[in-house]
């Protein structure tokens, strides 16, 4: 039998990895909806932007941006600048408030 605050920590680790995921993939997809929207994040991402790198690559970066925000880290070097940008980040920052709260 697994020590009960183990099992807590376990949960939640798994729980957060698992929401990031997803939330890094849709973040991913936010920024591909308009491929002529210069101002998506993936265009401008580290300074040339991360279009032409490999899928591990944008896997990771979109991941770095759902855990910076979700755990209200927020560096800052990847940030929301178009309108779905926006409100998917005001929903993600939410949904960790709650997740934290």
């Amino acid at each position: 039998k697994m020590h009960r605050p183990t099992l807590k920590l376990s949960w939640f680790m798994i729980t957060l990895f698992s929401f990031s995921y997803l939330a890094g993939c849709l973040w991913h997809f936010i920024g591909t909806l308009d491929e002529g929207d210069d101002n998506a994040w993936v265009k401008r991402a580290f300074g040339n932007g991360i279009e032409h790198r490999k899928t591990g690559y944008k896997v990771l970066v979109s991941m770095y941006w759902s855990l910076t925000t979700l755990t209200t880290i927020g560096y800052g070097d990847i940030s929301a600048e178009t309108t779905p940008e926006l409100v998917f980040s005001l929903v993600i920052m939410l949904c960790g408030a709650s997740l934290y709260s």
